[in-house]
């Protein structure tokens, strides 16, 4: 069960860094472009 629960957590928090970089890199391209 807690192995489970650490491999839940290790997902989800390696998806949110994952978002967290994309909406980041999109946010600098937005920065060149203007």
């Amino acid at each position: 069960l807690i192995h489970t629960i650490v491999t839940y957590y290790t997902i989800n928090t390696w998806s949110h860094l994952s978002y967290t970089h994309c909406v980041l890199k999109s946010v600098l391209q937005l920065a060149i472009n203007i």
